[in-house]
């Protein structure tokens, strides 16, 4: 279902209305609507809105003037809470008055004057009093496009569906962003309905397993079928707070007030995002402590240069991916794992191992990629060698992965076997691992 369905609008009078505007009720009508909910907008812009005629030609000076003394008193309540503050803090208020807003169009379009053409009436009503925000849109910064598009609203699809998991029951909430869908990832149907019901709470979770077990693509890939944009944070002993956080900065010469977001900051302002913390225990330890506030359901970060105070966006989670729990490298293999702190750990929901697949499963998905049945399996089996062999003294430190499995695939037959394997798999390898990797394809390949 449509925002505009919600805000008051039955399907089909905004479907008549915006084929009378020339636009689709998918595409650019939610847009604008969703661009005054947001909060998306300056003050100046909303008022632009105000300079166009409210009273459509051709329509009786009654249904007219109804018309636009329900548009006028809508927009003047908007105006007094953006004047106040224009940002998502103000969410539920502006949706209130907007919803105001549809609902006395939709109860005028629902008199049935005489000679009056309703549908052309509401539609020409919400064009102008619209059109300088579409205008708006189209020339917004990326980062304001990315929050207005998240506030176009969600529909709840099928989950068998979304995810291409044929008699998965239940369904889920799709949000406006169009992430790039892997085909080939396969889900753990019960670690997907952990993660669902996660986003549907608004709750925090934690991934933890092996090299290549698929945790982070796990988290981009959830945000992909979902339509959530996803904000990437690669944690390690270099970073410092301001590349996650945010830092002053200087503007015309000036660094007084003057503020640029981090990356978890753009999430927290981005309703429906997901903020993946990639290899959270690399981290400092002394900034993780400013994580907690930020992890907090309804998480704020008060700028300090400015003031400003930034809420969690409404629907916006964090995902932790890491090789560890947070509670320490037990195998020797991730020395630079800290053990997180148990405050920090209690703002994650849960956290779930992300085991490689079965190999019956990776099988089938390279003879989907072009292999036959008895390469697919000795491909597989090679794999798991050198998985059972990371951290042993002759063993690489990581497997060759799924997606390098299927580039073999791909060149298999172009040239020698071995020769293949070093270009898709060896020279893309840490020199550490090639002699290893050589070694078992050696051994195993022709075994």
């Amino acid at each position: 279902m449509k925002f505009i369905d919600l805000a008051g609008f039955a399907p089909t009078e905004i479907s008549r209305a915006c084929t009378n505007l020339g636009i689709s009720a998918g595409g650019r009508m939610d847009q604008q609507i969703a661009g005054l909910i947001a909060g998306g907008f300056t003050l100046a812009q909303v008022q632009a809105a105000m300079s166009a005629p409210m009273t459509p030609a051709g329509v009786s000076a009654s249904v007219g003037s109804e018309i636009a003394t329900a548009v006028a008193a809508a927009e003047a309540r908007i105006l007094t809470v953006l004047a106040g503050k224009a940002d998502s803090a103000v969410v539920a208020t502006i949706a209130t008055e907007t919803t105001a807003l549809s609902k006395g169009l939709s109860t005028i379009a629902g008199k049935k004057a005489a000679a009056v053409n309703v549908d052309a009436a509401v539609a020409a009503a919400v064009a102008a009093a619209f059109k300088p925000l579409r205008a708006a849109f189209d020339t917004a910064p990326a980062e304001v496009q990315d929050r207005i598009v998240a506030f176009v609203p969600r529909e709840r699809r099928p989950i068998a569906e979304v995810f291409d998991l044929p008699g998965e029951a239940g369904d889920v909430e799709v949000w406006g962003q169009r992430g790039e869908v892997d085909a080939d990832f396969i889900f753990n149907p019960a670690l997907l309905r952990m993660a669902l019901k996660a986003l549907d709470l608004g709750d925090n979770f934690w991934l933890f397993g092996e090299k290549g077990t698929g945790k982070t693509q796990f988290a981009i890939q959830l945000a992909a079928r979902t339509g959530r944009k996803i904000f990437r944070v690669s944690m390690d002993k270099t970073m410092e707070r301001l590349d996650f956080i945010g830092s002053g900065g200087v503007e015309n010469g000036n660094t007084v007030g003057v503020w640029q977001d981090g990356v978890i900051l753009k999430a927290m302002r981005t309703p429906g995002a997901i903020c993946l913390l990639d290899e959270i225990t690399r981290g400092k330890p002394e900034y993780m402590v400013a994580l907690n506030a930020l992890l907090e359901p309804q998480g704020t970060y008060t700028i300090p240069v400015t003031g400003e105070v930034v809420h969690r966006a409404p629907g916006m989670i964090f995902i932790a991916a890491d090789n560890t729990a947070g509670n320490g490298d037990e195998t020797g293999r991730y020395g630079n794992a800290n053990v997180m702190d148990s405050s920090l750990l209690d703002r994650f929901a849960f956290s779930e191992e992300v085991l490689f697949l079965p190999r019956q499963q990776e099988v089938d998905l390279l003879i989907r990629k072009g292999a036959d049945s008895v390469l697919a399996g000795k491909l597989v089996d090679m794999i798991n060698v050198c998985r059972a062999k990371v951290g042993a003294v002759d063993g690489p430190v990581e497997p060759p992965s799924l997606r390098q499995a299927m580039a073999f695939v791909r060149y298999y037959g172009s040239d020698t076997d071995a020769m293949v394997f070093k270009r898709t798999i060896i020279n893309k390898s840490s020199s550490m691992s090639a002699e290893a990797l050589l070694q078992i394809f050696t051994s195993q390949w022709e075994a």
